[in-house]
C-alpha cells in the first residue's frame, strides 16, 4: 500500500502535489522537491487513525457522498452522482454538489482533466483504498432489524445441482425433448418435464428451474441442439465428470459468470452483512446500483467508450432469480418487506467448495433389487448417476432416482461402448448389498452374442511395470483420457503423443526416438477433442471466458483539483453563452436553458441529453451559430443500428421529404456526412 500511494504521489500533476504541500505539509522547506513532498504525504495518507481523525471532523453528508463514490468503484458521472445521492439521502442536487466541492477543496475528492462537460467525480485508487478501511460496515447493504423473517417457499431451491443436472441430462438423452429455433423448449415437453423433476425442483416455477438447467448445460457444453431436439453431448459430458467436484466447481463458477458477470460480486457482497445476514432488498439494489453504474463510467473514462448498459440505464437489478435457482440465496418477509440472504450453500460455494455435491462420496451407493429396479440417492458420485442412465430406464427423480433394467436398456448400453466386463464391474462394485443373483445371471445372459472383440484406435505407450509412475503423472496431465491396459501398457489419443514426449523430457523418464509401428495409421476423419488439464483452458474449450470486473486504476494525470463553486463567478462564465443556445435572430432557445443551464446542481451537464427533433435541430443551429462542435450518439442505418459516438462540426441544416438531417464533419472517420435527427439518440455541445 506505501509503495502504491507514493507511486500516486509521484504521478501527481504539479499543482496537485503543490495543493497537498500547501494543505498538509504548511509549505515546510524540510519537504521541498517532488520526493520529500511525495514521502511525506505517503507517511500522512497511509497513517489510519489520522486519516480516521480527518473523517470525524466531516459531517454526515460528507461521509454519505465519499460512501457512495467508494462504492461505485472511485469514478462516477457528475450528474448522475448528484442524482444517486438525492435518491437514497434527500437534499437537492446544488446541496451535493457543493458537499463534493467542499471534498474536493480538502483533496480527497478530484475531477477530471477533460473539460467539462461532461464531469467525472474521481476518488483514486490508493486514497479509495484508504477511506474504505474506515468505511467497511457501511459499504454493505444494511443489516435488517427485522427479529421475525418468514423464509419464502416459492422462491427458494435447494436441489442438489450436481445430481438434477446429470438427472436432466439422462432425462434428455432417453426422451425426445424438441426446441424452438430460438433453443427454447416447446411448451409440451415443458410441461412433462416439470411434472417427472416436480418432487426434486418442487411443484412451484418448474418451467423457470428448467430453463436454468437448459440454459447451464448449454453454457458448459453438455447438451446442443441436433435435428431440432435437445440432446446430451456424451463426449463432453464424460469429460465433464473426469474432473474433480472442485474444478467442477470451477466451471460452474465461469458458467454463472458468463451469465451474469456480477454473479460473484453479489455473493461477496452477501457475505459480508453483518448478525444472521439478512439484508433489506433496497439497500442491496442501491449497492448494486453504484458498483454497476460504477463499471459503466471506468469503461467511459478510462476506456474512453460511450458504454450503454444492455439492462437498464439508471436503476439495474441484481442478478437474484439466477442466484436463487441454484440455490445460492434466500428470500424473505420481515416488517422491513423482503429481505435476502447468502444461503449455507452460497457460502460454502464461495469459500471453494463443491456445488450440490459432496467433496468426497463416501458412504454413497445405490441399491439394486432383485425387480431389477435401481434406487440411486444423492450424493451418489456422478459418474455412477450417469452410469446408471447409460444402462437402464430412467423412471423416476426425485432425492432418490429409481431406474429400471431392461434387455433393451442394456445392449443399447453396449452399443454405445460399454464392453461386458465393465458393466458387471460397475454393477457389482457400485451395489450397496451387491447385485442379487437371478440380475447377475440375467444381464450376463442379456449380453451374450453381443460382441467379445473390441478395436482401439490410440497411442499404446508402454514402459517397465516398476517405472510405471511418472508415467502416470505425465499422462494425467497432457492425456486425461488414456486408458490402463495392462501393467505398463497405456491407451491413449494419438494427438497427445507429441505433448507426452514434450513432458517426459521434464520427468526421469525418457522417451525413445521411434514408434514402433504395427500398421499404417489411417487419416482420422472425426476425432473428439479431449479436455485439456488446466481448468482455464477447459472453460475456454466451451466458450466460457470470465466476465471479470476490471480493478479500478485510474491515472493521476487525468485529475484536476475541484474549484469551489462560485455562482457569481458562473454567472459571467463565457461557458454559460456556450449552453444558452440561440436561434439564429439571437432570442434564446424555449426550453433549453433549463435543460443545458450551468447551475451548480447540474455540475454534471454535458452527459448526452435525449431531446425531441425539434430542439435538436435548434441546438445543432444554435451551435452552428456559435461555432461550437457537438457530440452525437448516433445509431446507424445497417441492420444492426450499432450506436457510436461521433464529434462533429456541423455545418448546415436541410429538410428533404420531411426528413430533417444536417451535415457536418465527422471528425472519427475525417469526412463530410449527413446526419438523420431522428437516429440521434443523444446530444452535447463540446468547445
Amino acid at each position: 500500500m506505501d509503495q502504491e500511494l507514493r507511486q500516486y504521489f509521484l504521478a501527481c500533476p504539479g499543482e496537485i502535489l503543490q495543493s497537498y504541500r500547501r494543505k498538509y505539509l504548511k509549505d515546510d522547506p524540510r519537504f521541498e522537491g517532488t520526493d520529500a513532498t511525495a514521502s511525506a504525504m505517503v507517511k500522512m495518507f497511509a497513517d489510519r487513525r489520522r486519516v480516521r481523525r480527518v473523517l470525524k471532523q466531516l459531517e454526515a453528508p460528507h461521509h454519505r457522498a465519499l460512501i457512495a463514490l467508494i462504492q461505485a468503484g472511485g469514478i462516477a458521472g457528475g450528474s448522475w452522482l448528484l442524482q444517486e445521492l438525492v435518491l437514497a439521502h434527500g437534499k437537492s442536487e446544488d446541496a451535493w454538489a457543493e458537499v463534493l466541492h467542499q471534498l474536493g477543496r480538502k483533496l480527497l475528492v478530484f475531477g477530471n482533466s477533460h473539460q467539462a462537460p461532461p464531469l467525472f467525480y474521481v476518488l483514486p485508487q490508493p486514497l479509495l483504498e484508504v477511506l474504505a478501511a474506515n468505511f467497511t460496515k457501511r459499504l454493505v447493504p444494511a443489516e435488517a432489524s427485522s427479529q421475525d423473517v418468514r423464509l419464502s417457499k416459492d422462491t427458494n431451491y435447494n436441489f442438489p445441482v450436481g445430481f438434477s443436472l446429470v438427472s436432466v441430462l439422462t432425462y434428455l438423452g432417453q426422451n425426445g425433448v424438441r426446441v424452438t429455433q430460438k433453443g427454447e423448449v416447446f411448451k409440451k415437453n415443458l410441461e412433462e418435464i416439470a411434472g417427472f423433476f416436480g418432487s426434486l425442483w418442487g411443484k412451484n416455477e418448474a418451467e423457470k428451474v428448467m430453463d436454468w438447467h437448459r440454459s447451464l448445460v448449454q453454457l458448459l457444453g453438455l447438451a446442443r441442439v441436433e435435428d431440432g431436439n435437445l440432446v446430451p453431448d456424451p463426449e463432453r459430458l464424460d469429460d465433464w465428470l473426469d474432473l474433480s467436484p472442485t474444478d467442477r466447481r470451477e466451471l460452474y463458477l465461469a458458467a454463472f459468470t458468463h451469465s451474469e458477470p456480477m454473479m460473484p460480486w453479489v455473493l461477496d457482497v452477501l457475505s459480508k452483512v453483518p448478525g444472521e445476514g439478512w439484508a433489506t432488498l433496497d439497500s442491496l439494489n442501491t449497492v448494486y446500483r453504484r458498483r454497476y453504474m460504477g463499471a459503466v463510467f471506468q469503461k467511459r473514462f478510462v476506456h474512453k467508450t460511450y458504454y450503454l448498459p444492455p439492462s437498464g440505464f439508471y436503476n439495474p437489478s441484481p442478478p437474484l432469480e439466477f442466484l436463487q435457482i441454484g440455490g445460492l440465496i434466500e428470500r424473505g418477509l420481515g416488517s422491513e418487506g423482503p429481505l435476502l440472504r447468502l444461503g449455507e450453500t452460497g457460502r460454502q460455494f464461495l469459500v471453494g467448495e463443491p456445488l450440490g455435491e459432496p467433496a468426497t462420496a463416501d458412504g454413497f451407493s445405490f441399491h439394486l433389487q432383485p425387480n431389477f429396479e435401481v434406487l440411486a440417492p444423492a450424493g451418489l458420485p456422478l459418474v455412477q448417476v450417469r452410469g446408471l442412465g447409460a444402462m437402464a430406464e430412467f423412471t423416476s427423480c426425485d432425492r432418490v432416482n429409481g431406474y429400471l433394467l431392461t434387455k433393451e436398456t442394456v445392449r443399447e448400453a453396449m452399443d454405445s461402448g460399454w464392453r461386458r466386463s465393465e458393466l458387471l464391474r460397475f454393477l457389482r462394485e457400485g451395489a450397496a448389498h451387491g447385485v442379487p443373483q437371478n440380475v447377475d445371471s440375467t444381464v450376463d445372459e442379456w449380453m451374450t452374442g453381443h460382441g467379445d472383440v473390441e478395436f482401439h484406435e490410440a497411442v499404446v505407450v508402454t514402459v517397465a511395470p516398476e517405472r510405471e509412475e511418472p508415467l502416470l503423472e505425465a499422462l494425467r496431465e497432457v492425456a486425461p483420457g488414456f486408458r490402463r491396459m495392462a501393467p505398463g501398457v497405456f491407451a491413449m489419443a494419438p494427438e497427445a503423443r507429441e505433448a507426452l514426449v514434450e513432458r517426459l523430457a521434464d520427468s526421469e523418464l525418457s522417451a525413445v526416438p521411434w514408434v514402433r509401428r504395427y500398421r499404417l495409421p489411417p487419416a482420422p476423419a472425426d476425432r473428439v477433442e479431449l479436455a485439456c488439464g488446466a481448468i482455464g483452458e477447459r472453460a475456454a474449450a466451451v466458450g466460457l471466458a470470465p466476465l471479470e470486473l476490471e480493478p479500478v486504476s485510474f491515472p493521476p494525470r487525468q485529475m484536476v483539483v475541484l474549484q469551489p463553486i462560485d455562482a457569481r463567478q458562473m454567472a459571467s462564465d463565457d461557458s454559460l453563452e456556450m449552453f444558452t443556445a440561440l436561434n439564429g435572430d439571437g432570442r434564446p432557445i424555449a426550453g433549453l436553458g433549463h435543460d443545458l443551464g450551468r447551475k451548480p446542481g447540474a455540475a454534471g451537464s454535458g452527459d448526452l441529453l435525449k431531446l425531441s427533433p425539434a430542439k435538436t435541430l435548434d441546438l445543432v443551429r444554435a451551435a452552428i451559430n456559435r461555432g461550437h462542435d457537438i457530440e452525437i450518439l448516433y445509431r446507424g442505418s445497417g441492420e444492426a443500428g450499432n450506436l457510436g459516438l461521433t464529434r462533429v462540426t456541423p455545418k448546415s441544416v436541410s429538410a428533404n421529404g420531411g426528413v430533417s438531417s444536417f451535415s457536418g464533419l465527422d471528425h472519427r472517420r475525417n469526412l463530410d456526412t449527413s446526419f438523420v435527427v431522428k437516429r440521434i439518440q443523444g446530444i452535447r455541445l463540446v468547445r
